[in-house]
Parts: structure tokens; C-alpha cells; sequence
């Protein structure tokens, strides 16, 4: 098993995120869509550049696995989605506080096989506020926090090593008992 290490890297806008709760399956997904990057100056006229920038090759799949949780990376080595299979652990929990809007691509180190996979440890717990509309995802204590969107966070050890992934603004609908 590997450590999953962030690099957050600052960025002008916020992420947009997809939350998916089932109910039936005690399964959250999660994706994670990234603003377009602007391009930067005015480039080459090469054909060949033009042909690399407009259709680049495909960059290996990259996925991380512990337990019931799996975390997929776009093909510049963000974040893209997570998923994890659990019951979630009512707690009172409290929010991140806003870093003046200061928002974090995440870029994630971790060992990778040759088919692009990579393995963690389990996470340790799954725990929901259903008060404040709060799950965290934990793996232990973290030292500092990153901004990804309003409503996503990833927490993070000294050393950039992932310790928690914290959602807000999540009230999963609860079916309605049939009569």
C-alpha cells in the first residue's frame, strides 16, 4: 500500500462538484469537473502543435483502490472522481472555515503499477452531520485544509499525505416509507 500525497497548486476558479448519494447501496460518488484553462501566449504555428494541442494523446488511466473506496485521476493527475461503499456514522462535525476564496487544484502522487493502478489504506472512518449537511472521509487527523470547490475540502498531513475528504452541503434524500 501507497501513500496518496496532494500537491495543491492555486487556481482563479473553483471546481464544480457532482454528489450522488444511493441509498439503497450506502454508495457516495463524487465527481469533480476543473474549469478550462486558458491558453498561454500565442504558441506555436507548427502543425504539428496545433494537431498535439487540439487532440492530445490519451494519458494512462490512473485509479487508487482502499477497501470499499476508489479515487480516479483525469489525465492530468487530478482528482476526478471518488466513490466509497459505507454506512455513515452520524457525528457532529465542523465545517471548514472559507480560505478567502483561495481555491486548490489537487494533483495526486501516488505508486502506480504498470496498469495505472495504485492501493491505500482503507479509510478509517465515514462520518455524517446530518444537522449541517457534512460527511468527512478519514484516514486521521489533518494538519491543514484545501479548498477545491464551496463545498469540497481535502485535508492533508505536514507532509501533503491525504487525511481527510470533507463534503458539505449534502442532505442525501431519504426515501419515503410506503403505506
Amino acid at each position: 500500500m501507497s501513500s496518496v500525497t496532494i500537491t495543491p497548486l492555486h487556481t482563479i476558479s473553483p471546481a464544480r462538484v457532482e454528489v450522488i448519494w444511493e441509498a439503497s447501496s450506502q454508495n457516495l460518488c463524487c465527481t469533480i469537473e476543473y474549469p478550462e484553462k486558458a491558453p498561454v501566449g500565442q504558441g506555436s504555428t507548427a502543425l504539428r502543435d496545433f494537431v498535439d494541442a487540439k487532440w492530445p494523446l490519451p494519458r494512462p488511466r490512473r485509479m487508487i483502490v482502499g477497501g470499499e473506496f476508489s479515487m480516479v485521476l483525469d489525465s492530468e493527475g487530478r482528482l476526478h472522481d471518488f466513490d466509497i461503499r459505507t454506512e455513515l456514522t452520524q457525528r457532529v462535525l465542523h465545517p471548514i472555515a472559507p480560505c478567502d476564496a483561495d481555491y486548490m487544484e489537487p494533483y495526486i502522487q501516488a505508486s502506480f503499477d504498470e496498469g495505472g493502478d495504485a492501493e491505500c489504506s482503507p479509510i478509517e472512518e465515514a462520518l455524517y452531520d446530518p444537522a449541517q449537511g457534512i460527511v468527512c472521509l478519514s484516514w486521521g487527523a489533518a494538519d491543514r485544509w484545501c479548498n477545491i470547490a464551496p463545498t469540497l475540502a481535502l485535508g492533508l498531513a505536514a507532509d501533503g499525505k491525504l487525511m481527510k475528504i470533507q463534503l458539505s452541503e449534502f442532505w442525501p434524500r431519504v426515501p419515503k416509507a410506503r403505506s
